[in-house]
């Protein structure tokens, strides 16, 4: 029979092994449940800035909600905008 110590051990690792896999099949499905594009995203966040070009916009939680942040281009500056996933409104 295994001692105490080896018994939690191995339940930490299994433990630590899910949360691993769950972590791993949440960054891979987030952003296929988003109903905004990254596309339609960037151009929602170009026009709201007036700004020229963006980068390529990544999905981030704000205020326990999905959105799209992108990098806006404009007059030498770069601009922050969050757009909903849901619903293409700018959050910030």
């Amino acid at each position: 029979m295994p001692s105490k110590n080896k018994l939690i051990l191995a339940l930490l690792s299994l433990a630590l092994a899910v949360i691993a896999i769950i972590c791993a099949a949440t960054a891979f499905f987030y952003p296929l449940a988003a109903k905004i594009s990254a596309d339609e995203a960037r151009q929602i966040a170009i026009e709201h800035i007036g700004g020229d070009r963006a980068n390529p916009p990544e999905i981030k939680l704000a205020n326990w909600r999905r959105v799209w942040s992108v990098e806006v281009f404009q007059n030498g500056f770069i601009h922050e905008v969050r757009v909903s996933t849901h619903t293409g409104d700018i959050i910030e």
